[in-house]
């Protein structure tokens, strides 16, 4: 649950948090900077690790890739976006954190903006179509090439 609130810190200069000294080890592992921190208590603003997704269809580049970004599987997108056509795709992670992300990539080969046959999600995609990537320090390149059907 805190992770999920958490989620919501790129949108607001500073998080007035209070928590366990467990969860003030959480804030700081995930990118957050503090400007005061006592027993639990921690005033502190995000500066997380943005990151870059390098989309790989297997095509060249010729489908539409449909994109989430969370910082839990289950949580809201932090990022919603849908890639046109194009080689060498890169796509910008600006509110992502340190640590775990989980992102979904749907290759739209049919165009219908939506899962069918035919369409792929990252290879290691759990078959919700997630999948886990490890974002060590800003400016991390994740990359996400075109493997199973999404179920």
């Amino acid at each position: 649950m805190i992770v999920d609130l958490l989620s919501y810190a790129p949108d607001y200069e500073d998080v007035i948090f209070n928590g366990e000294k467990d969860d003030i080890r959480l804030l700081r592992s995930r990118g957050f900077q503090f400007d005061f921190e006592r027993n639990g208590f921690a005033i502190a603003r995000f500066v997380g690790c943005p990151a870059e997704l390098e989309i790989d269809d297997g095509t060249g580049g010729r489908v539409l890739a449909a994109v989430e970004v969370r910082w839990h599987p289950n949580g809201h997108p932090i990022q919603v976006t849908e890639l046109a056509p194009a080689p060498g795709r890169v796509l910008a992670i600006p509110g992502s954190p340190c640590g775990e992300v989980w992102v979904r990539v749907l290759f739209d080969r049919d165009g219908s903006h939506g899962p069918t046959k035919g369409d792929q999600v990252c290879a290691g995609s759990r078959p919700d179509g997630m999948v886990r990537f490890e974002i060590p320090a800003p400016g991390t390149r994740l990359r996400c090439s075109a493997g199973a059907p999404p179920r």
